[in-house]
């Protein structure tokens, strides 16, 4: 009887370290999946805000460059805001001009002049971001009469707003950049599009894309693993209001700059300029402008155009469209101004534009990305467009090329998901069908039949991956690309962690009842 209770004694301390062993196996599966999957991302909050174009003008900018009568009560609500936002990101045009030197207003650099006025916030744990706009580079004094941008200007730029990210190309450290939430699921991204490598004239005010921050841009968001992605620059790519004291315009590098943004399913492209608000999403009913060649494709994944165009410049409130107006979601009254508040909680995105003056600002827009739905609420109204007659014509057959090839990630491990993404161009003037057919490693891995019309261009997305380790080669009518897939899982160093502590628990488990037991033996001997 001794000895039965014992065994029972012993099966039952067993039993209960093995019910702790599986708990804990529980906890440590759940810890696991929240490191390296999307539990702990997706679960992610974050708040920051967006604003633009404080600057002063028309006959006072010399002496009063920065509009602080709107802006330091702008920046009294951010700071009233609960819960806070971790950041701020200004879009440019920050002052009148980047350096005034006159005898009547002998200011010097005005950089430091509007980064002090944020100082509150930054003592209350508000970071700073910055882009540069073009009224950083102007400077007035007897050798610059405003005819053009200063290459010193931006070398000042870059000094005093040094506490932005330094990890640009060479040459854009702290004007274009990056960097991540503090979950790591959302990416930010701050792009120049008026780097300077001397003093110049500009063509225009629409600025430009150069390849070398574009190349850039895409590697940084080939690393990134975030659902979120946001990008900030002080150029809108769609205008929906004309200035002629700044005449802008896009060109093709921001077409470019779009198709990227959108095959990589960008949440916004946040910008100022303008001064006005606009709110828009470029859905396929809003074709590419310019156009390129061969033709972009149209557009597939709703980005959105948040156009935030002053706090503190001059409202734009010229005549506009009422159908862009109201398809565009303009706002330009006079003597009104504007925030946003930018609030990510797991898959969703809702962005609140404040309105107001030198007082109370409330909001009078609200919109959200949800990234699980892959949707944006409200939707915008599509922009009505009236009908054409179109002369007859011979019609060319159809002519169909894949253009494109885009691979991502490069890098991945066994079992996770490849991209690979190409455009169907169709050239000819009748519509047609087109096989495209992905080979890997020299064999065919999958066909999609597509139907493209005339003068258009259709993306076709393939997913595939790999079990084994190596380098792949990918290959679509001749045009080449490659990705490696490493060693090991996504999550291999987690589970290897969470096996073996598993096993010394177990171990641990049964040497414990073991000690016990022999024990309980020894205190009562049969």
């Amino acid at each position: 009887m001794k000895l039965f209770r014992i065994l029972k004694g012993y099966f039952s301390i067993v039993a209960v370290l093995s019910l702790i062993v599986v708990f804990a196996m529980l906890i440590g599966y759940g810890g696991a999946s929240g490191q390296t999957g999307q539990t702990q991302q997706m679960g992610e909050t974050l708040r920051f805000v967006f604003l633009a174009d404080s600057r002063g003008g028309g006959d006072t900018g010399l002496g009063h460059p920065i509009h602080t009568e709107v802006l330091v009560p702008i920046i009294q609500a951010i700071k009233n805001l609960n819960p806070p936002p971790k950041f701020v990101i200004f879009a440019g045009d920050m002052s009148y001009r980047g350096y005034i030197y006159t005898k009547d207003y002998p200011t010097g650099y005005t950089f430091q002049m509007w980064k002090d006025l944020f100082g509150d916030l930054e003592k209350a744990g508000i970071q700073l971001y910055t882009a540069i706009g073009n009224h950083e580079l102007y400077r007035h004094d007897d050798i610059h009469p405003d005819e053009g941008f200063a290459l010193e200007n931006q070398q000042e730029f870059q000094k005093v707003f040094s506490e932005n990210p330094d990890n640009g190309p060479p040459g854009y450290e702290h004007l274009a950049y990056s960097f991540t939430s503090p979950g790591g699921d959302s990416f930010f991204a701050v792009l120049d599009p008026y780097y300077l490598t001397s003093d110049v004239t500009p063509d225009g005010l629409g600025g430009n894309i150069d390849p070398i921050e574009f190349s850039w841009l895409t590697e940084q968001v080939a690393q990134s693993r975030a659902t979120h992605k946001f990008l900030f620059i002080h150029t809108p790519y769609y205008y929906v209001s004309n200035d002629p004291e700044e005449p802008s315009a896009a060109n093709q590098s921001f077409t470019e700059l779009w198709s990227f943004l959108d095959t990589n399913e960008f949440d916004f492209y946040a910008c100022g300029h303008s001064h006005l608000f606009s709110r828009k999403t470029i859905d396929s009913s809003v074709p590419p402008n310019p156009q390129t060649t061969p033709p972009t494709p149209a557009w597939q994944n709703n980005v959105v155009q948040l156009l935030n165009g002053t706090c503190g410049a001059g409202p734009d409130t010229g005549t506009i469209d009422p159908d862009i107006k109201a398809s565009w979601n303009v706002h330009n009254d006079a003597q009104t101004y504007y925030f946003s508040v930018v609030d990510i909680s797991g898959c969703v995105v809702t962005v609140n534009s404040y309105s107001g003056y030198t007082g109370t600002y409330g909001v009078f827009d609200t919109f959200s990305i949800d990234k699980c739905q892959v949707e944006v609420y409200p939707p915008s109204r599509p922009v009505r467009s009236s009908p054409t007659s179109v002369p007859p014509i011979r019609l060319n057959p159809a002519q169909m090329s894949t253009q494109y090839l885009s691979v991502s990630p490069q890098q991945t491990y066994a079992g996770q998901p490849v991209t690979i993404t190409t455009n169907v161009v169709n050239t000819g003037g009748e519509g047609g069908n087109y096989n495209v057919t992905l080979k890997i490693n020299g064999k065919v891995e999958q066909t999609k039949a597509v139907s493209v019309g005339p003068q258009t261009s259709q993306p076709v997305k393939f997913t595939v991956s790999r079990s084994q380790p190596g380098t792949y080669t990918v290959a679509i009518d001749g045009q080449q690309s490659r990705f490696a897939v490493l060693r090991g899982t996504a999550n291999t160093s987690g589970s290897s962690r969470s096996g073996a502590l598993i096993a010394i628990m177990l171990v641990s488990a049964l040497v414990v009842a073991t000690i016990v037991a022999l024990i309980i033996a020894r205190w009562h001997p049969a």
